[in-house]
């Protein structure tokens, strides 16, 4: 059983429960070889003994390690134990943006742009690297006390076999606002997926709300140029939609 003290490979010290989520738990945790604090993403039973998973796993996490960015969280090491696979990756103090928006509500523009623009960056990098994320959301957005904001679980959705996602589903249901229209239709996540679904996250931020299916417009005390970068990110026709993350980004580094 995976408690308090549970030590990992003989290194990873497991402290306190931080987040839960559909996928497992993450844990803050000790690193006895470095004197680290870390954290540690515990996958669900029903993951880690799935044929195969271990090996996409595995190249899942050599892929995402090779993405060095202030915006990315770092992904250390991998392993399994008890029927979880686990992934071990930098601990980062602070809130995720969904706890912060349910703490001090919504944001003004200029602070929601600044950090939606750190997370178009980190996409953009990820996209460099055929990295879709497909799960975007405010939850999966880490902020700093310095308001450094820092991106996680890029892209660790797309290695679950659809059989797993759809008793993932039925336990821990997705909220449909961010999955974008192709991909409700069965498509693959692809970079202008990622870039809808951080429409939505704006969306989110500055109205506390979430769009309804097809973008229904922000209130008109928002700034014009705002409203077009988020309106845009929203759009149906995915080729309607910014054609990168970097181009969004640099729309919302305008609008400051």
């Amino acid at each position: 059983m995976i408690q308090a003290g549970t030590r990992l490979d003989d290194r990873y010290v497991l402290e306190d429960v931080v987040g839960r989520g559909r996928l497992g738990e993450v844990w803050r945790a000790h690193d006895t070889t470095l004197g680290r604090v870390l954290a540690v993403k515990l996958t669900r039973p029903p993951l880690g003994d799935e044929p195969g998973f271990r090996q996409r796993f595995r190249a899942y996490a050599r892929a995402v390690a090779e993405l060095r960015d202030p915006n990315i969280v770092d992904v250390y090491d991998i392993g399994h134990v008890g029927g979880h696979t686990y992934l071990v990756i930098e601990f980062v103090p602070g809130e995720s943006l969904h706890a912060i928006l349910r703490r001090v509500g919504p944001l003004a523009p200029p602070e929601a742009m600044k950090l939606i623009a750190q997370a178009a960056r980190a996409l953009h990098v990820a996209h460099g690297k055929g990295i879709v994320h497909g799960d975007v959301k405010t939850s999966n957005l880490l902020v700093r006390p310095d308001g450094q904001l820092l991106v996680s679980d890029l892209g660790l959705a797309r290695i679950i076999t659809v059989t797993s996602m759809a008793e993932l589903e039925e336990l821990f249901p997705t909220n449909p606002v961010y999955i974008p229209p192709e991909q409700a239709k069965g498509w693959r996540p692809t970079p202008l997926s990622d870039i809808h679904a951080l429409g939505v996250v704006a969306y989110e931020c500055l109205t506390l709300t979430q769009p309804f299916p097809g973008g229904n417009p922000l209130p008109p005390d928002i700034p014009e140029a705002v409203r077009e970068v988020v309106m845009r990110a929203l759009a149906h026709d995915p080729a309607a939609r910014w054609p990168s993350a970097d181009a969004m980004r640099a729309a919302l580094l305008r609008c400051l």
